[in-house]
């Protein structure tokens, strides 16, 4: 059995594409309305326009299910028979433990911690997940705890 799911995959929205858009009509319209109007366009229109450029960037491409964080990093959950492997924020770093080294794991208020063999142990707060990635990412580590001989504790 094996778990794997990417945390930063985005879904593809119309709404997010047509926000988008209308940001770039407002930053191009600015212009345009400053360029019709024969005034001079200074510093603050072209810093206003800029913004408003950028932010329609971000839209559509999110929009169209390009995430922008995953040009920056990564976050997923993997679990399978010979580890668990964990990145649930961009800029941490990410968390492995193997199975040989697990001696209990503990369920506590949305907190995963995984004793080790070493007596130490790993937290894992599951609280920014979606409920059901939650309840799927229970019941992967307790099959697997169960055919590793690893004691769950509730």
């Amino acid at each position: 059995m094996q778990y794997y799911i990417d945390l930063l995959e985005n879904r593809k929205s119309k709404f997010r594409v047509f926000v988008g858009l209308s940001f770039l009509v407002v930053a191009v319209a600015w212009v345009a309305i400053k360029l019709l109007e024969n005034e001079t366009i200074e510093t603050f229109d072209w810093i206003y326009s800029g913004i408003f450029a950028l932010n329609a960037l971000v839209h559509t491409m999110g929009g169209l299910g390009f995430s922008i964080e995953g040009m920056i990093g990564k976050r997923f959950i993997k679990i399978d028979y010979d580890f668990i492997a964990l990145k649930l924020r961009i800029y941490e770093k990410e968390k492995t433990v193997s199975w040989e080294n697990i001696q209990a794991i503990e369920y506590r208020n949305n907190q995963l911690f995984i004793h080790k063999k070493d007596n130490s142990y790993l937290r894992l707060a599951l609280s920014r997940l979606e409920y059901s990635i939650v309840q799927e990412i229970k019941r992967t580590i307790s099959d697997i705890a169960v055919k590793k001989g690893v004691q769950i504790q509730k």
